[in-house]
């Protein structure tokens, strides 16, 4: 309860007070003499370059270029090592956890260094997709997966919300009274503050849709999307973007069935991160009206998969594959107000699992809370907005965000 307040502040206020760490820290042993150093570097490439002879002696006074040396780095929750296991210009560069050793050995120190992170961007092949494979679990703020903002939960995050709790398909879903007979438009921002792990960071996206009625075939409509992203986590910027297709297929009085697939790519030079991914998911939407409100039953089950892509210096394909599954209830309370002719509030709940690779998050949970109504034209809608408060936690995960939805 105390980091939901802690968010709630910095979301109002526009920062993070809470207290941070670094996504790049390290110690090192040099001659023997264990010294520890916390530094805030910008980006990956400075953590590893750390150990090159320009910077380690600044940050080691006691080191020289024949030291025996190893530097311990933590990687954004992966243990790294390089060492300088002699008085030669070799280093070695190991991770425990996968078993990866490798020796690189060139003219000079330096040299070696060079050769070093030429393989970390994309020379080791395999081995180099083997890490990006494991930071998706150690990482709390992975670009790719394993937490709220990466990608992989925003395209599937869009695709249940067009298919369980979109308030233009649920409108059309309405056969009976024909409200949505003309295409519509909406942009839905939001703005989150973040807690994952030690890390803070703000979260920002803007999701595009255009929705087409079908007139010929009451209830059908296809939903047309374009999710944007942006992320800042500790000095560490990703941006992403993705794609998505959904139809809204009525089964019942109360029953709709949406099929979707979307796709979406994201990068981060800073955090040595990014991919593309693609997937489909089916979505079912049950609605229910009670005495004076509406329950509206949402789940959803869908596969992810990522691809190889290229970010700055970096050629990466995690090779991850997931299955997503997602529940939610709404319940949408009708309120009278001078602000719209039809208004209403609504709360509900989200949990998100994933099965197949291992995550740093494998679920998750959401609630929210909207305010908000439309206008119509006798039968007809016009525009509606809605305003709302979002709280996103898992296992040592917090978001707290603001979010705005305007369709005409």
């Amino acid at each position: 309860m105390y980091r939901f307040w802690i968010l709630f502040c910095a979301v109002i206020l526009g920062y993070s007070p809470i207290a941070s760490a670094n996504l790049f820290t390290f110690s090192a042993t040099v001659d023997g003499v264990h010294q520890e150093g916390t530094y805030n570097f910008s980006n990956a490439e400075e953590a590893i370059r750390a150990a090159e002879n320009g910077q380690f002696d600044h940050l080691f006074p006691a080191y020289t270029e024949t030291s025996v040396a190893t530097v311990a780095i933590n990687f954004r929750g992966l243990d790294v090592n390089v060492s300088y296991p002699n008085s030669g210009t070799s280093v070695v560069f190991e991770i425990p956890s996968l078993g990866i050793v490798e020796t690189f050995s060139g003219a000079t120190r330096d040299d070696s260094i060079d050769d070093m992170v030429n393989f970390i961007e994309g020379e080791g092949g395999n081995i180099t997709n083997r890490i990006q494979h494991a930071l998706v679990r150690a990482s709390a703020v992975d670009a790719v997966a394993g937490n709220p903002t990466s990608i992989q939960s925003v395209l599937a995050a869009e695709a249940f919300k067009a298919g369980a709790f979109n308030n233009t398909m649920r409108r059309i879903s309405k056969k009976k009274e024909r409200r949505d007979n003309k295409n519509s438009f909406s942009i839905d921002p939001e703005l989150s503050s973040l807690k994952a792990g030690n890390y803070d960071g703000t979260f920002y996206s803007f999701p595009l849709a255009y929705t087409i009625n079908l007139d010929d075939d009451p209830g059908v409509a296809i939903n047309l999307r374009l999710p944007i992203t942006y992320t800042k986590v500790e000095g560490a910027s990703t941006y992403s973007v993705g794609a998505g297709i959904d139809v809204n297929i009525p089964v019942g009085a109360h029953w709709d069935i949406t099929p979707s697939v979307w796709y979406g790519a994201t990068g981060s030079e800073d955090l040595a991160s990014g991919a593309q991914m693609v997937g489909t998911s089916v979505t079912s939407r049950y609605t229910q009206e009670m005495d004076g409100y509406n329950i509206i039953i949402g789940n959803m089950a869908g596969i992810v998969k990522s691809l190889g892509l290229s970010v700055g210096n970096y050629e990466v394909d995690p090779e991850i594959e997931n299955g997503v599954f997602k529940n939610g209830l709404l319940f949408d309370v009708p309120i009278e107000t001078n602000m719209w002719d039809e208004s209403s509030i609504e709360t509900s709940f989200i949990h998100t699992y994933f099965t197949g690779t291992d995550l740093f998050l494998n679920s998750y949970q959401e609630v929210g809370l909207t305010f908000g109504g439309l206008n119509v034209d006798g039968k007809n809608y016009k525009t509606e907005a809605r305003f709302g408060l979002k709280y996103t936690f898992g296992n040592d995960y917090d978001s707290l965000g603001l979010n705005v939805n305007y369709s005409f």
